[in-house]
């Protein structure tokens, strides 16, 4: 299991595939002139495989590398950047297969013993600059549409420009459903120079999303930059390119299910020229959500994004001032946007610093989540070791430093619930925000709201360096106060089915570990607000390992049998009228189990619901 808990993208191996109507094989080491029946005539080339798939069908595809100018006919590719590999409406597509590298059993599928890389790196192999612009395309996709266990890299923007979009490196996606599992998508880079003259730099370095639907389920989208902005030449510096792992926009919606974000950058903003400003940094080191779109996150790993640094000013006369640096380390939630987070963990990231110049430029804003007039939900995170940006520096005066290490809120008032924000810098929350049940650093006003130490068990990881994310342990220590002081009254239902027991309307059942929640330690008073046993505050539940730990039951199963039928109902009525009652008769169960309209409170209006639950079974 990887630490932090994403155990269902760590070691994925023989993973089923679902019938189709015809399976399509693809080797690169396949001798050319295949058919793409069967293994022994697969096709060489993914580009004439797709040229052949109709919906329905799925795609094998043995491990090796696959490039998007390559087909039969330019056996050794193209060169054209522009060249991509379009998706096919309907098509699955399955990565990590032995194919002829295993003629015994070319059927055999390890995602980590057959890495499958679909590759913009179609020029020099030692030079970024000749790369693809465009990984992968999917405009108009419909429902189906899937890539499964494949690695998505080195698309390159150096030199982009219109009518291509700027944008979408790894995987442009327009108008699009889509879904992502077990995919990385990796060191997808915008435009850059020494200078950063000439070249923009791009929105989404991996992923850019307009009017689509994109599921990401146990991937990891890693060391994508969105590059920097235009240097100025007789002109102040562009903006850097806004979120370096995905942007999406025009009601877009992206969900996305234990999968790893790491190490992301927006762009830098450009230098001034003379007397001209530097460009301001990019927004959205990780994310950037814009345009009534929405993103989803469930058990997720935000580690060491960025947003992009200012420009700096020009050395011209008295010198042009530095940019301000970009906001939202992790995330930028724009306009009439909106974020949902729960059980995710967010910490090493930074807000950009501002640039130099004869004055420096503004620190950014919100180390984590920048929130700008929109809708944000925060519930059973774990914030920490986040900072906003230094302010750059200036012979006329040093930019001042950017606030909400953990929150930045501008005309907009995220609920936080049942979190955990500390070791963030220079404070947790920056602007008005509706916390409770969570544990602040410096403070906050808010039903249930604690400001001690947390107590993780190893802030700072083996090396002793608190800034080094990937080795640090933010699970809770026996004796923390943050166990057993969360609120059960409105849990987030498991949508997503973490647990596999095909139950969506049960509380979310696991913590990030994927170890149950609401697990009582005896050793701890009950400090939270609900029936024991409590939640804890963050994204992990402190285990008690000397008892089986209680699972949620689903709607109208109130006696938590597994079952909704003529069983339940005297233990429905008893939660209705007597809940105290209830709970000592049934310990096992929750009291939400009699939320039969899943509005997060049982009282008399989920009589009709819970008789409709038994009429149905």
């Amino acid at each position: 299991m990887l630490r932090h808990g994403l155990s269902a993208g760590s070691v994925i191996v023989l993973l089923a595939t679902s019938a189709a109507t015809g399976v399509i094989y693809v080797d690169d080491d396949a001798p050319p002139g295949g058919d793409g029946n069967s293994w022994t005539t697969a096709f060489t080339f993914l580009r004439d495989a797709l040229g052949v798939a109709q919906s329905g069908d799925e795609m094998h595809l043995a491990g090796g590398t696959y490039y998007p100018d390559r087909d039969a006919a330019h056996p050794v590719g193209t060169a054209d950047r522009y060249v991509s590999f379009n998706l096919v409406s309907g098509v699955a597509l399955y990565g990590g297969y032995a194919g002829l590298n295993l003629p015994s059993d070319p059927d055999q599928r390890d995602l980590e013993l057959y890495p499958t890389t679909l590759s913009g790196n179609i020029g020099s192999p030692t030079n970024l600059f000749d790369n693809s612009y465009h990984v992968v395309w999917a405009v108009g996709t419909g429902a189906g549409t899937l890539l499964d266990g494949l690695t998505i890299t080195a698309g390159n923007g150096y030199g982009l420009h219109g009518p291509t979009p700027l944008g979408g490196l790894g995987l442009y996606l327009s108008e699009a459903e889509l879904t992502l599992r077990a995919c990385s998508i990796l060191d997808n880079v915008g435009a850059y120079d020494e200078f950063g003259y000439f070249y923009h730099a791009v929105n989404g370095a991996g992923i850019y999303a307009s009017q689509s639907e994109l599921n990401l389920i146990a991937c990891r989208i890693a060391g994508n930059w969105a590059g920097v902005g235009y240097g100025g030449l007789r002109n102040d510096g562009s903006p850097g390119g806004d979120g370096g792992a995905i942007y999406a926009t025009d009601s877009s919606l992206i969900r996305t299910v234990s999968t790893a974000f790491v190490d992301n950058r927006s762009g830098h903003g450009g230098h001034g020229n003379m007397i001209d400003a530097g460009g301001p940094g990019g927004n959205g080191g990780a994310v950037f959500i814009a345009n009534s779109s929405r993103l989803e996150a469930v058990d997720c790993l935000f580690g060491g994004n960025q947003s992009g640094d200012g420009g700096d000013g020009g050395t011209g006369g008295y010198g042009g001032p530095g940019g301000p640096g970009g906001n939202g380390g992790d995330i930028f939630v724009d306009g009439f946007s909106s974020l949902s987070a729960t059980n995710c963990l967010m910490t090493g990231a930074h807000a950009g610093r501002g640039g130099h110049g004869y004055g420096g430029g503004h620190g950014g804003d919100g180390g984590s989540v920048y929130t700008d007039s929109a809708n944000v939900q925060l519930i059973a995170c774990t914030m920490t070791g986040n900072s906003a940006g230094d302010g750059g520096t200036g012979a006329h005066g040093n930019g001042p430093l950017g606030h909400g290490g953990g929150l930045y809120c501008n005309n907009a008032v995220p609920v936080v619930t049942n979190s955990i924000l500390w070791l963030v810098t220079p404070e947790a929350v920056a602007g008005q925000a509706d916390i409770t049940y969570s544990d602040v650093q410096g403070g906050w006003t808010g039903t249930g709201n604690i400001s001690g130490d947390p107590l993780f068990v190893d802030a700072d990881g083996p090396d002793n360096d608190p800034n080094t994310w990937a080795d640090n342990d933010y699970r809770l220590l026996p004796g923390s106060p943050c166990i057993d002081a969360g609120e059960n009254l409105s849990p987030p239902r498991d949508v997503y089915d973490l647990d596999g027991d095909g139950c969506v309307t049960e509380p979310l059942p696991v913590d990030l570990d994927g170890h149950a929640r609401y697990v009582d330690d005896p050793n701890t008073p009950d400090t939270g607000n609900g029936g024991s046993p409590l939640v804890d505050m963050g994204a992990y539940e402190f285990p008690d390992l000397a008892a089986p730990p209680t699972i949620a039951p689903c709607a109208g199963d109130t006696n938590c049998d597994g079952l909704v039928n003529f069983d339940d109902i005297n233990p429905f009525v008893l939660a209705l009228s007597e809940p105290a009652e209830y709970q000592q008769q049934y310990p096992a169960c929750f009291l939400l189990a009699a939320d039969a309209d899943n509005d997060g409170s049982v009282d008399f209006d989920d009589i009709d619901s819970f008789v409709a639950l038994l009429s149905a079974n």
